[in-house]
C-alpha cells in the first residue's frame, strides 16, 4: 500500500518525502484526511496501529483489543477498494504490498 501511495505521489509531481519519515508521517502526507481521503487515511492508520501493536507488544494485546482476522481482512479490502477507485479502476495493490507487514 505504501509503495503505491509513494509512486502515485511521485507520478503527480509531488516532492520527495524527507528521508527518515515515519510510516505515520508518510500516510499523513500521501493520503491526507483533509484532501478528501479520510477513509483511506483512517484505514491506513488503523492497519499501521495494529501492525505496530502486534510487533512491539509481541502479540500480547490487551483483552478485546486484538482485531480478528476478519476485521484485518475487511480493512485491507477497504484499502484495496479505495486505492482502486482513487487510481481510476486499476487495482494497484497486490502481493506483499497489500499486507499489513508492509506498514512498519
Amino acid at each position: 500500500m505504501m509503495g503505491h501511495l509513494e509512486r502515485r505521489h511521485e507520478q503527480r509531481g509531488g516532492a520527495p518525502l524527507p528521508k527518515g519519515s515515519s510510516e505515520e508521517e508518510k500516510i499523513n502526507a500521501l493520503a491526507p484526511c483533509s484532501a478528501g481521503q479520510s477513509q483511506l487515511c483512517d484505514s491506513a492508520h488503523t492497519l499501521r496501529r495494529w501492525y505496530n501493536a502486534c510487533r512491539h507488544e509481541r502479540g500480547q494485546w490487551s483483552v478485546g483489543a486484538r482485531p480478528s482476522d476478519k476485521e484485518v481482512a475487511q480493512v485491507i479490502e477497504r484499502i484495496r477498494g479505495l486505492l482502486d477507485a482513487w487510481s481510476g479502476g486499476c487495482s494497484p495493490v497486490s502481493g506483499s504490498e497489500g499486507s499489513a507487514t508492509s506498514l512498519s
